[in-house]
């Protein structure tokens, strides 16, 4: 997984291929929100602290999930505003 910090609110983490076959995931795992698939994402925003120092504030994050061709993933979040995540993307 490689994290990116867009902001002091916002990174982007991509999950390859293998990174999910590691975990024993599927994309079915993460889009059907599943126990398995739910419990990874609260672990990649946790991982995000360590990687690049991101600290949650406020009581929500707002989370993009994006398919890549290689079968990975892209997973933006942030704890800004509706509006503001949208500026980002």
């Amino acid at each position: 997984m490689k994290y990116k910090k867009i902001n002091e609110a916002t990174v982007q983490c991509i999950i390859t291929e293998e990174d999910m076959q590691e975990y024993g995931l599927t994309l079915s795992d993460i889009f059907e929100r599943n126990e398995k698939g739910e419990g990874f994402l609260r672990d990649i925003i946790e991982r995000a602290h360590d990687e690049v120092g991101y600290t949650i504030s406020g009581d929500s994050i707002a989370m993009q999930i994006t398919p890549l061709k290689d079968k990975g993933l892209a997973v933006t979040f942030t704890n800004e505003s509706p509006a503001g995540f949208r500026d980002i993307l």
